[in-house]
């Protein structure tokens, strides 16, 4: 068969077999997009954007040891992002740990090539000039030692005398180091135990200015005492040697601190609408108010009076020239 008559079958098959390929009506994946997002809401049918899950405000099943609860969607996004970010600092962590125990390990095999990777090539070599130098000189002083003085040469005994100063020095300088360590413990020491008694002190002398003021034993705030003490520790003066003069006394701060409170307090209830304040309120204090709000409607002689006595008088001198009006005269104007 000629290859011209088998392309031409082919061309005829195509065109009677099966459709040809410009006929067909084909769409992307983008163009049916498209055209959902184009959907015009006239028809009743709801666009792809319109379509899609939101989970916001959605509660979901966890187990958590063993125990199921219900969380919400915002919860587990919250948890999943801390739990990320608890777990890169976690693998930081541990690289961190197992590129020490890499150098430890040479360390400890004798595979000192691990040094020139982290100390720069100039200080490496001095330090091992130096603890080669170090190592002659002992081996030196040590052959030295074993001699009778009147055995060795001149130099031999110079030698001898420079190895024996320099030994003593360092033996001198490391006493001397270790005296000061120890003296730094003990200072240490010592001020930690200032500082336990100090500590003591103010404790006793807060907790007898807030008996002194009416304050309950293990009724009082915590931030109370911790705005005291903050008070105290504030007007400390180092210079001062007595701890009891040094500091402001637990009964001046207790002042300081609780002022410092209504301040507070005056402040936020300016910011906020009557109904939250008292939502805020205990429910002894409501009803201390409700009580003095009721004796005040009941007796209403009693209310405190206002003002000075002249603006007193000009409010009588208002009320008296507006009489009640009879009833009948009332109506009969009408």
């Amino acid at each position: 068969m000629d290859l011209n008559d088998t392309g031409t079958s082919a061309g005829v098959l195509d065109q009677e077999g099966s459709k040809p390929s410009e006929s067909k009506a084909t769409s992307t994946p983008s163009d049916q997009d498209k055209s959902a997002d184009n959907t015009d809401d006239s028809t009743g049918k709801s666009s792809s954007k319109d379509s899609i899950p939101t989970f916001a405000g959605t509660k979901h099943k966890v187990k958590v040891n063993e125990k199921e609860e219900e969380v919400s969607y915002e919860d587990l996004v919250t948890g999943y992002q801390t739990r990320k970010a608890s777990d890169a600092k976690f693998n930081e962590a541990a690289e961190k740990e197992k590129f020490v125990h890499s150098f430890m390990e040479a360390a400890r095999n004798g595979d000192l090539g691990w040094i020139a990777k982290v100390a720069p090539k100039e200080k490496l070599i001095a330090f091992a000039e130096a603890k080669l130098l170090e190592q002659i000189e002992s081996e030196e002083f040590d052959a030295l030692s074993k001699m009778k003085w009147e055995d060795m040469s001149p130099q031999e005994q110079k030698a001898f005398m420079y190895y024996k100063d320099k030994r003593l020095k360092t033996y001198e300088e490391g006493e001397e180091n270790k005296k000061k360590e120890d003296k730094k413990r003990e200072d240490e020491q010592a001020l930690l135990s200032v500082q336990e008694t100090a500590n003591k002190q103010v404790g006793e002398e807060i907790a007898n200015a807030l008996k002194e003021a009416g304050f309950q034993p293990g009724k009082t705030n915590p931030r109370l005492i911790m705005r005291i003490a903050e008070q105290m520790r504030a007007s400390w003066n180092p210079d001062e040697k007595d701890p009891i003069k040094a500091r402001l006394p637990a009964s001046v701060a207790l002042k300081r601190a609780v002022k410092g409170f209504e301040v507070d307090v005056k402040e936020y209830i300016s910011l906020k609408d009557p109904e939250h304040i008292i939502s805020l309120l205990p429910e002894n204090v409501l009803e201390a108010v409700r009580k003095k709000f009721l004796g005040q409607v009941s007796n209403p002689g009693k209310r405190e009076v206002q003002g000075s006595p002249e603006e007193r008088s000009e409010r009588r001198e208002r009320h008296n020239k507006f009489k009640p009006v009879p009833m009948s005269e009332f109506f009969a104007k009408l």
